[in-house]
């Protein structure tokens, strides 16, 4: 029996080639999806570790409407002030996040004007001092913006773009664009 099947693999060399050859090429597409889908589980299982590294506890709200950004979970301004009232809590802090904008898309725009990436690519968000200790970002320069005209920017922006600390800079959100430094 193995004489007949290995004078048919001899008979048609071109058909055995190619078979093994798909063979060898599904196995290293599925090998390759593990590893990638492997590598990208890592890599966002280490970005929530660092970003509630330090937190005990997260309140959210229970969504409304699944898999929809319409209905959005929200929890009442009033459990912030529930929650640090209590004995065991030594801080806590709040976020702010606008339900009617799908998305924290903010421009930016370098010394001609023109927008810094792509429309909708770049992200703004706020931190308040009560909360900074709860942020995943890290300061590398300079200082926190601490009120109106101010604005911190990543490191790699601003040294693409050859802004400095102390620089004016125009950012916009879902308005106009004003300058900021």
């Amino acid at each position: 029996m193995i004489k007949v099947a290995l004078k048919g693999l001899a008979g048609r060399k071109v058909r055995a080639l190619l078979t093994a050859l798909a063979v060898v090429i599904g196995v290293s597409m599925v090998s390759g999806t593990f590893v990638l889908t492997d590598t990208m589980q890592k890599a966002f299982d280490g970005i929530f570790e660092e970003s509630y590294e330090g937190t005990d506890a997260v309140i959210n709200g229970r969504s409304l409407v699944e898999f929809s950004s319409g209905g959005r979970a929200t929890v009442p301004a009033s459990v912030l002030d529930k929650v640090k009232s209590l004995d065991s809590v030594e801080s806590a802090a709040g976020s702010l996040v606008d339900l009617q904008n799908n998305s924290n898309a903010a421009k930016l725009l370098d010394r001609d004007g023109e927008i810094i990436g792509r429309q909708g690519e770049t992200m703004g968000i706020g931190i308040d001092d009560a909360g900074r200790q709860f942020s995943p970002l890290k300061l590398t320069d300079g200082t926190w913006a601490r009120g109106d005209g101010e604005i911190v920017l990543d490191a790699g922006t601003a040294s693409s773009n050859g802004f400095k600390v102390g620089d004016t800079v125009r950012a916009a959100g879902s308005g106009a664009a004003a300058r900021w430094s």
